[in-house]
């Protein structure tokens, strides 16, 4: 996703709902908790702040203008419109709202988003982030909180420039959905989605949690094949339905 022309290719990718009807599908999901990765590299939350401190209202300046460029950018794409026709079909639109039955808002958390400074693709992901709560609008609880260790004090601030919460504790994947929480990680390792499914493994919490990120499934295979993660599609999962 480093073009436009890369952007397009992105709407060729593939969308799972992966719901109680799809017994397939699931079972990648209670494959993943087991012992892929040995319980020593979870790690316990704790508090964060970036490595480096000081400021830059130049560099701040330049960068939240490349976000923004990312944001226009991105909206106009062929894979943008495909993702709201995704988004907005009855499907997905029923699921949101069983999802929103206890409660009226949905909290969005944004996990290894990466340097925004750095790289194009994440701004694009964080673009994309940011142009899913304007698309749900009064079902969002307040702003996108977004958490990667890798991020600047520069970054910090484009991304609080942006609308956006930083989260100051490193919680390793383990937030726990105590509320409808949609958890958006299109760019993560597979341990950091073990450590958040671990943490909600509970019908209650799986009923109030929605993941957008990579294949489960290709995630299995990888792992069974020793590996690692390589190219995964786009897939939506979610635990409720």
């Amino acid at each position: 996703m480093t073009s436009e022309e890369n952007i397009h290719s992105e709407s060729n990718n593939t969308w799972t709902l992966v719901t109680r009807r799809r017994r397939r599908a699931i079972s990648a999901l209670s494959y993943i908790p087991q012992a892929t990765y040995s319980s020593s590299r979870v790690r316990t939350p704790s508090p964060w702040t970036p490595t480096d401190s000081s400021a830059d209202p130049e560099r701040e300046s330049k960068l939240l203008r490349r976000m923004q460029s990312s944001i226009r950018r991105l909206e106009k794409s062929r894979f943008f419109r495909r993702f709201l026709c995704r988004m907005r079909s009855p499907l997905i639109q029923e699921c949101l709202d069983k999802l929103l039955v206890s409660c009226s808002r949905i909290q969005i958390v944004a996990y290894g988003i990466g340097s925004i400074e750095s790289y194009e693709v994440p701004r694009l992901q964080l673009a994309l982030a940011i142009l899913l709560m304007q698309e749900l609008g009064v079902r969002v609880a307040g702003s996108i909180e977004v958490f990667d260790p890798i991020l600047s004090s520069v970054e910090c601030a484009v991304v609080a420039a942006l609308g956006c919460t930083v989260v100051s504790v490193d919680e390793g994947g383990r937030r726990e959905a105590t509320v409808p929480t949609l958890f958006y990680m299109p760019h993560c390792e597979l341990v950091l989605y073990d450590s958040l499914l671990e943490a909600n493994w509970k019908p209650a919490m799986l009923k109030r949690l929605v993941v957008l990120g990579n294949s489960f499934g290709v995630y299995e295979r990888c792992a069974n094949e020793r590996v690692g993660a390589g190219s995964v599609s786009l897939e939506v999962q979610e635990g409720m339905c």
